[in-house]
């Protein structure tokens, strides 16, 4: 009998590396796993285990190692158990508690999904909720003016590996978006919140020596916010104090690394002081060169130079024109964005401009109707009192009250024609002059024996002044 017999499998000798990898239980409950997250099996160590869905997403990453942990935890456990109590192991045991562990840290995952086919399958194999990738948020990005005589100083910041090669880069601009100075210093090995605090610090150095008295700050990292509330580490401390009192303005704000890239880029500039130095070596190298050719052979030594400097030429000239051309297109960039955002704000301006005088108009409008119409009311009853009254409302004088008959006797005419001609008077009375023709008088019945008989008669008449026909 084997006292170090394998208590799942009961064939093998017991020891780690079998009761977890070789032994064929175990590797029953890896490729159940293995089938579970889509992966090939085959595991031996458990470092590669863990890093085995390195290609999945983090979220369905957390899951595997869970799953892969607490299969280990369990498998002691169920072993520990038939060694001393002389329970004996069951695979459905074990996935049951694996998969409860799983849905269990499926719930404490931070970690999002990737949102395609194989990984949605995954997570109903598994049995968890999905946790699918947010929206992206578009934000705007925008760059301020300064104002007027203060000085815009954008820092960037860098440090490869952290710590690693770092380097600081500051860009001046006044209100005229003119730029007025660049920055670019390498600071060797140090960490990253080291460069940001040597950036804030270096710019404000910078500027002092500029006379630049009204400064503006900006950056695209958390640390200028410190600087803001006077939270400078200890190392920058003694500097900072010396410095702020020197200037007449200073403020600090914090941007998007969109809107500060040219600072960005004068800091890896300033970033990669090897190639400083590497240059310096090859500069050295060539001079020995050239002082051995020199001793031997002049002509050939005076050929490779010629050819040293030539090429040289030529990649400081093509260096050049590209920096210009990125610095150009960077430049081009931002004055389109610059001018979107300004004729964006222009046409805002312009619609509550003309929305205020609509408002103005209407209300001039509503106010000049209500007048109008209550001077028309008022007219209205006027003229109805003045009629009242018995007065022409035309000529303001009151009507006769006489009623005098125009004609005594009866006469019936026809073919009658009646002109009336209005003329001005004085005293502003209108007098009526009346022009009869009669062209025949038949049956007439006279009382008066002046008109009796009388044909082709012609009457011109004025009226009265006092508006009352003078009978004829």
């Amino acid at each position: 009998m084997l006292t170090s017999r394998c208590s799942l499998c009961l064939c093998n000798f017991e020891t780690l590396d079998h009761l977890l990898w070789q032994c064929p239980l175990s590797k029953q409950i890896w490729n159940w796993l293995g089938s579970l997250f889509q992966i090939p099996t085959g595991f031996s160590m458990l470092k590669h285990t863990l890093d085995w869905c390195s290609h999945l997403s983090a979220y369905l990453s957390d899951l595997w190692k869970v799953a892969a942990l607490n299969f280990i935890y369990f498998l002691w456990r169920a072993r520990n158990a038939s060694v001393f109590e002389g329970i004996p192991v069951r695979t459905n045991d074990l996935k049951v508690q694996i998969s409860s562990a799983v849905k269990d840290a499926a719930g404490l995952s931070v970690n999002c999904m990737s949102n395609n086919c194989l990984e949605l399958e995954i997570v109903a194999d598994l049995g968890v909720p999905a946790k699918a990738r947010p929206l992206p948020r578009v934000r705007s990005c925008t760059w301020a003016l300064p104002w007027f005589q203060e000085v815009k100083i954008n820092v960037g910041a860098v440090a490869i590996g952290s710590p690693g090669s770092a380097g600081i880069g500051a860009v001046a601009r006044n209100n005229r978006e003119d730029v007025i100075g660049v920055l670019s210093i390498g600071l060797g090995i140090t960490t990253r919140l080291f460069s940001e605090c040597e950036a804030v610090i270096g710019a404000l150095y910078w500027a002092a020596q500029q006379n630049w008295n009204k400064i503006w700050i900006e950056a695209d990292f958390q640390t200028i916010t410190d600087f803001g509330k006077n939270h400078v580490p200890w190392t920058h401390r003694a500097r900072w104090n010396k410095i702020k009192f020197s200037l007449e303005g200073l403020r600090f704000t914090h941007c998007l690394k969109e809107a500060n890239f040219s600072a960005s880029q004068a800091a890896k500039r300033g970033s990669y002081p090897s190639a400083e130095a590497e240059l310096e070596e090859h500069a050295r190298a060539t001079a020995n060169s050239m002082a051995t050719l020199c001793g031997t052979d002049h002509e050939e030594a005076g050929r490779r130079m010629n050819k040293t400097i030539h090429q040289q030429s030529d990649a400081c000239a093509q260096a050049f024109i590209k920096a210009q051309k990125v610095i150009t297109r960077h430049l081009k960039e931002a004055v389109d964005n610059l001018e979107l955002a300004r004729g964006i704000e222009a046409s805002l301006v312009l619609q509550a401009k003309l929305a205020e005088k609509d408002k103005a108009m209407k209300e001039l409008r509503e106010t000049f109707q209500g007048k109008f119409d209550e001077e028309c009311e008022i007219t209205v009853r006027l003229k109805s009192f003045i009629d009242a009254l018995g007065y022409d409302p035309e000529t303001l004088q009151r009507f006769s009250l006489t009623n005098d008959h125009i004609v005594e006797d009866a006469v019936r005419t026809e073919w009658l024609k009646v002109d009336v001609v209005c003329a001005a008077i004085g005293g502003g009375v209108e007098e009526a002059v009346v022009r009869t023709v009669t062209d025949e008088v038949v049956d007439a019945a006279v009382s008066n024996p002046s008109t009796e008989g009388t044909r082709g008669v012609g009457v011109e008449e004025s009226v009265g002044g006092d508006g009352v026909a003078t009978p004829i």
